[in-house]
């Protein structure tokens, strides 16, 4: 596996869990949407340590393209603390709304992923470097995995 493997289906995936979930009715659906954040940022946090100093490195166009992405992930980011907000005061009429907006922010991010920076990796990157960064995260997913939050990947 490379990891253009990884960034398609996780994009994929990140969605299908969003539209999977319903409401947060009790402390335990919180903890699931907490998790969801979680996960959601861990990856953010990946892309952010590990893929945006490959573009720099590949590409003339590295430095637009880490721009864009992050300006993308904190609107993602944004959109996680709107709806954690929403969660801690009770908001279910507007719960929707603000799902819809993360799953708008979740699209933008994911298509650019996947338009400009999975193209621009495949043409630039061997295979062997291109596993070597699927390790990368699948390291990060596991470290999330394991101990449930991004707090250990910050040390």
């Amino acid at each position: 596996m490379d990891v253009l493997y990884y960034l398609k289906s996780w994009n994929i995936k990140v969605i299908d869990e969003l539209e999977s979930m319903s409401p947060p009715e009790s402390m335990k659906d919180k903890k699931e949407w907490y998790s969801y954040s979680a996960w959601i940022n861990s990856r953010l946090l990946g892309d952010r340590s590990y893929l945006q100093p490959e573009l720099l490195e590949l590409s003339s166009s590295g430095e637009y393209l880490t721009k864009m992405m992050s300006q993308r992930s904190l609107a993602v980011q944004l959109g996680l603390t709107l709806f954690a907000k929403g969660l801690e005061s009770g908001a279910n009429p507007g719960y929707e709304k603000l799902r819809e907006n993360l799953r708008e922010q979740l699209l933008s991010y994911g298509s650019l992923i996947s338009d400009r920076i999975m193209p621009l990796l495949r043409s630039e990157m061997t295979h062997e470097e291109r596993e070597d960064l699927y390790q990368v995260f699948k390291d990060i997913e596991q470290d999330y995995a394991t101990i449930g939050d991004t707090s250990a990947l910050l040390a």
